[in-house]
């Protein structure tokens, strides 16, 4: 009875210091976001001011990640710091006096003025703000919750199960590098984007990664066989950033990579020494297929000297997707009121645009009605085409409480080692987070597709082995 009585004021204070972690938060939050909307108009004082108070909210949540996760390498953390380049980079860089050069033309306030610029910044400063209040409030949620035993399946098994979704992803998986890379080197980054299999690409290349995590985890009593299967997709991944696509891949890679630290072994000094070599070739890289996406995939945009800061090079490019937010704020005219979301759901169905016309997604897809293709899009201007600015607003703090719930599974499968549900729950924690520079409503139609793409694996996979249980009876008889 003691024991007990114990554990739960253990468990009171744990809620009690996490309630308070959050309403601290808060507070702390609303008031940069009330100094942020009241900063004077005239461009240097509110370049100057405005980086301040976003490198403030930075700061704040960094120490809430570090109290709340114990650890700043977190999905989360990362989701957070992903937001703040994309979203802010520019900012950043316009505050100190950064020379865009060829970049020059994705400066939001020089397209769409200074006004709309600024209005786009303060909204999305606010959906910042409140999307990570939505991942803290998720985790006092589901923290204290008891998670119920899942059996795993054997290692071998898992193995098996690896390999053909592994067999089943490559054909197609590889089809698409090929086409993409020659779009590249003949036609350029535009062209690169829509070559290949197109939606058929996502949905298998999704299921590489997954079975990449499944070969990976199933192996984890041969350390040396973890890290290679781990270098050699993060080789490949590398590979593919130069068909342009940068993003994804930079997320993947950080996925993976923190799921073999967490699953498989633990960081020591060695290994992020090891890991901080590897993010500089990262970057250099990254600064090549920059060049790649202006000039083309060459031997000249293959050897180029880098000037300045490769940092500052690199938010640079990342940084070009607050003008995609700008430009909502410029070009929309009327809000969808939720019909984006029910257009992302009808488009599970298989021609869809068929059944219902292809002006449904001319109108209610923000990177087509915005003329954005080249650019993406993100959660936050998808949510203001959807909800305008106050709903907006408070969509992001509920988009926030999904995104840290998918965290919160992943990272409890991790902990419980259940290999499967740790491949699909790391697809869908990828997937959420390139919505900061993607749009948020074609997430029904690829997770559904992925689990049937999945099922079918592990169907092949059950079948395999029943029949092998079978021939092993029938040779016992004999």
């Amino acid at each position: 009875m003691n024991n007990l009585s114990s554990t739960v004021i253990r468990l009171n204070r744990k809620i009690a210091q996490d309630l308070l972690l959050f309403l601290v938060y808060s507070i702390f939050a609303l008031f940069l976001n009330i100094v942020f909307y009241n900063i004077q108009t005239s461009y240097e004082n509110w370049i100057n001011k405005s980086t301040i108070i976003i490198l403030l909210l930075l700061l704040l949540q960094t120490v809430v990640s570090k109290i709340l996760f114990s650890r700043l390498f977190s999905l989360e953390y990362f989701f957070s710091v992903l937001v703040f380049i994309f979203y802010f980079g520019q900012n950043i860089l316009l505050c100190i006096g950064y020379n865009f050069s060829d970049l020059t033309y994705s400066i939001a306030y020089r397209t769409y003025g200074l006004s709309t610029y600024i209005l786009a910044i303060k909204y999305t400063f606010s959906c910042v703000s409140c999307s990570f209040g939505g991942i803290i409030l998720i985790q006092l949620i589901l923290k204290n919750k008891v998670i119920p035993y899942v059996k795993e399946s054997n290692s071998d098994i898992n193995s098996m199960f690896g390999k053909i979704l592994l067999l089943m992803s490559l054909p197609i998986e590889g089809y698409t590098l090929l086409s993409k890379l020659i779009a590249m080197l003949n036609e350029g980054y535009k062209v690169a984007q829509g070559a290949g299999a197109d939606v058929l690409s996502a949905f298998f290349s999704a299921t590489l990664f997954a079975s990449i995590i499944i070969l990976m985890l199933s192996s984890k009593l041969n350390i040396k066989k973890c890290k290679y299967i781990l270098l050699s997709y993060i080789a490949y991944q590398l590979f593919y950033m130069l068909t342009g696509q940068r993003a994804l891949s930079l997320i993947r890679i950080v996925v993976i990579v923190y799921i073999y630290y967490h699953f498989v072994g633990k960081i020591n000094f060695k290994s992020v020494m090891k890991t901080a070599i590897v993010g500089v070739v990262i970057l250099y890289l990254l600064i090549i297929i920059r060049n790649s996406r202006v000039y083309g995939l060459s031997l000249s945009s293959l050897s180029f000297t880098v000037n300045g800061n490769i940092l500052f090079d690199m938010i640079s490019e990342f940084g070009i997707t607050i003008k995609v937010i700008t430009a909502a704020f410029a070009r929309v005219n009327e809000f969808m009121n939720g019909k984006s979301i029910i257009c992302g759901f009808l488009a599970v169905i298989p021609g869809w645009s068929d059944l219902f016309g292809d002006n449904l997604i001319e109108k209610y897809y923000t990177y087509v009605a915005l003329g954005q293709q080249a650019w993406g899009s993100s959660f936050v201007s998808d949510l203001y085409f959807d909800f305008n600015f106050t709903g907006g607003i408070f969509a992001s703090g509920i988009y926030g409480m999904i995104i840290g719930g998918a965290c919160f599974k992943l990272n409890s499968c991790l902990t419980r080692g259940i290999v499967r549900e740790t491949a699909i729950w790391s697809y869908i924690v990828v997937e959420m987070i390139f919505t900061i520079r993607s749009y948020i409503f074609r997430l029904p139609r690829y997770f559904l597709y992925f689990l049937l793409i999945y099922q079918v694996g592990l169907l092949i996979s059950n079948g395999y082995k029943r029949n092998t249980s079978l021939g092993i009876v029938e040779k016992r008889k004999i």
